[in-house]
């Protein structure tokens, strides 16, 4: 439903990207939520604050009861195609520590 491909090549912002999360919500469909890097993101070391703005603007008055019916993959936009892989390191890269530990930050309302 949301892929990183999308993000950038249709330069889909957040906010339609949060209306289409919460149309399926609504609808009763668990949509898959895709959260990723181009390769320039990448390699500047923003990893981190990209996929932190798109879950705060993708996921934007999402509740956790909501969050639970949302499947989150990582899909960074270097690696469809490419035949390159990325290596989740020390939790880093995991959908799971991006959803958990910035979801909780950010309903706080805090970046960090």
């Amino acid at each position: 439903m949301v892929t990183s491909e999308r993000r950038t090549i249709f330069n889909e912002p957040d906010e339609l990207i949060n209306k289409k999360v919460k149309k399926a919500l609504e609808s009763g469909l668990n949509p898959i939520f895709c959260i990723g890097e181009t390769l320039e993101e990448r390699e500047s070391g923003t990893t981190k604050d990209v996929v932190e703005k798109q879950i705060r603007g993708g996921l934007k008055d999402v509740t956790e009861a909501e969050l639970a019916n949302i499947i989150v993959a990582y899909e960074p936009v270097w690696a469809i195609g490419t035949g390159k892989t990325s290596h989740a390191r020390a939790g880093s890269g995991s959908p799971r520590f991006y959803t958990f530990s910035y979801y909780r930050t950010l309903q706080r309302g805090s970046s960090r």
